[in-house]
């Protein structure tokens, strides 16, 4: 079987994110119109950080001496060899590690509107449905899960493109980033 790289991943599920984001916003009967906008959540917060895993890959994989040996092996072989660094266990952290590898300005990132749309209605919701509890009910539920379904493609091109502009990546086109976009 081919290996397929973390840049195809992030593309399937970019588009199963689109796809399951239309569904939902057809669909009328409520228990499968919730079903599609999670699903569409997650499919954006996956795609977003096989994206993610894939610069940290490229950029570890290119140090001489790699004192990121440790981030390499996991993202190049994964589990069971290797276990996850604890500076991947948030796309915050990972954020800065590539700026600190690209040199660029992952504090512009983060404190970007572009990152915190991302993380309100991506990062955030997505964890609220993966590690559920009762009291995320009416945001997992709720309007906010076909809000941030709809918004979810635009708010990952958006903060894309604040990478590209402050990390010095380059986004795959299937992502459509040229520049910043509104959800109007």
């Amino acid at each position: 079987m081919p290996k397929s790289s973390a840049k195809d991943f992030a593309t399937e599920m970019y588009y199963e994110g689109l796809y399951f984001a239309e569904k939902s916003k057809n669909e009328e009967e409520l228990t499968l119109k919730r079903r599609f906008s999670r699903y569409a959540i997650i499919s954006y917060a996956t795609s977003f950080e096989a994206l993610l895993n894939y610069y940290l890959r490229k950029e570890t994989s290119e140090l001489k001496g790699n004192q990121y040996k440790d981030v390499f092996n996991y993202l190049e072989y994964g589990r069971p060899r290797y276990e996850p660094p604890h500076i991947l266990n948030t796309v915050r952290s990972k954020l800065e590690l590539l700026g600190k590898l690209t040199k660029g300005d992952s504090v512009a990132v983060i404190k970007s509107d572009a990152f915190h749309t991302f993380e309100e209605d991506v990062i955030h919701l997505r964890n609220n449905i993966l590690h559920y509890a009762h009291g995320n009910f009416s945001e997992v539920y709720g309007e906010t899960l076909h809000r941030s379904a709809a918004k979810g493609a635009v708010a990952t091109q958006n903060l894309l493109a604040e990478m590209k502009e402050q990390l010095n990546v380059i986004p795959p086109t299937f992502f459509g980033v040229m520049k910043r976009q509104t959800n109007e």
